[in-house]
């Protein structure tokens, strides 16, 4: 058993150090707060481990992800991202076992920009927003399939010029007959939107394949995370994450992002008290950008 596991996870190691360069379309499709991980406790782990935190915003990154909390949790989180850009997120993760309902939230605004006329001259400002709106189902079939589904509302706004949608994500978790190994499926941004100008805004479809390795001992918990996932508006990219608990409260991070073009090494930490969870996340970013801070406050009842 121990060598599937290991063989498994060496495969998948050495089809991530192969990937390409980014995508010739990147940043060319609209609603990228769609691409925006808003759990604290994911981030630290390099946007992996849906499977593995515990709180009401994972179903947002993974369809079936709520059928592994604890009950039900809410959760809201800020992102401090880059310069004046920032995201508020909330949601409430209801787990009933067979299946799972929850609801969330995603703001990011863009900060105020500089409205000028065409000789460059100021005449005003304007504040870009996007917003979506998630409704999340989840059901467990048997011991070992867990499948989900998200519908989303989406608002963008960019000066006077606003476009609304729909998208829906659906996931799939097995766990297999190996020890604590899941493997994870999803596909996410399936959808359409209004015209903003006279041209309809495309979506970034995500396709994403990952798999998760538990260990529990008498004094820790581990989790390592692995996911391979490709938007229309990159290439083939990977993320690793892992996580320890220790003590019965503590929960220490790190991840690694492999072909991202803003952000590579991540870091977080969690603290677990009675009903509370705090999660904090710290960004290394890359090209000269500012480094980024998540932090989150979730309830357990």
């Amino acid at each position: 058993m121990r060598k599937i596991k290991f063989v498994l996870l060496i495969t998948f190691i050495v089809i991530v150090c192969s990937l390409p360069a980014q995508h010739d379309n990147a940043l060319k499709y609209g609603f990228q707060i769609l691409e925006i991980n808003s759990s604290p406790s994911m981030s630290g782990m390099g946007d992996t481990g849906a499977l593995a935190t515990d709180d009401g915003l994972g179903f947002m990154n993974h369809p079936a992800a709520g059928l592994f909390n604890k009950n039900k949790i809410v959760t809201v989180s800020q992102n401090f991202w880059l310069s004046d850009i920032d995201v508020i997120s909330g949601g409430y993760s209801f787990n009933k076992r067979k299946y799972h309902w929850g609801f969330g939230f995603q703001q990011l605004s863009y900060g105020k920009m500089d409205e000028r006329t065409e000789n460059g001259e100021v005449i005003g400002q304007f504040h870009p927003i996007d917003f979506i709106g998630t409704l999340n189902y989840a059901y467990r079939l048997g011991a070992t399939h867990y499948f989900g589904m998200n519908a989303k509302m989406l608002y963008e706004k960019i000066h006077t010029a606003s476009s609304f949608g729909i998208s829906t994500d659906f996931g799939y978790v097995w766990a297999t007959p190996l020890k604590d190994l899941k493997l994870y499926t999803a596909v996410k941004n399936l959808g359409t939107t209004s015209k903003m100008d006279e041209e309809k805004i495309d979506l970034p479809i995500n396709y994403e394949l990952g798999i998760l390795q538990e260990l529990y001992t008498r004094h820790y918990d581990f989790a390592f995370d692995a996911k391979v996932h490709k938007s229309l508006d990159t290439d083939v990219a990977a993320n690793f994450g892992f996580q320890v608990k220790t003590f019965e409260t503590l929960y220490l991070r790190t991840g690694y992002k492999v072909n991202n073009d803003t952000n590579d090494l991540t870091f977080g930490i969690g603290i677990d008290y009675d009903s509370f969870n705090v999660d904090y996340a710290y960004l290394q970013m890359t090209n000269g950008f500012d480094n980024v801070h998540k932090i989150s406050l979730s309830y357990k009842f």
